[in-house]
């Protein structure tokens, strides 16, 4: 079997309450290639070879203080929709980013 070897790199711009090497790993966690359930064929070795990894992290502005009022207005609207089945729908659909955007841009 030929292993293609491929690298996907994706830069991000966060806003965090914990450290940002802490933000970065679970950022990084979240979107690996890992699953919740086991599945045929995935093994230990799989998952390290294809997890995503944290290659460079560096912080601008690093200071104690809170959420801007636009990430706050974003936290509270998502806690109605994030944990139900349909999350990933209800948030990511193009009519819900531009009524968020909307919202956190209004006076």
């Amino acid at each position: 079997m030929e292993t293609i070897k491929e690298r996907f790199e994706a830069d991000y711009l966060i806003e965090t309450p914990v450290s940002p090497e802490r933000a970065a790993a679970a950022m990084a966690g979240e979107q690996s290639s890992g699953t919740f359930v086991s599945v045929p064929g995935d093994t230990p070795e799989l998952q390290e070879r294809s997890a995503a990894r944290v290659e460079h992290l560096e912080a601008f502005g690093i200071y104690e203080g809170r959420f801007s009022d636009g990430a706050l207005l974003a936290i509270d609207q998502a806690k109605s929709v994030v944990f139900k089945e349909t999350w990933l729908d209800d948030v990511f659909n193009l009519d819900a980013i531009k009524k968020s955007v909307q919202d956190i841009c209004a006076d």
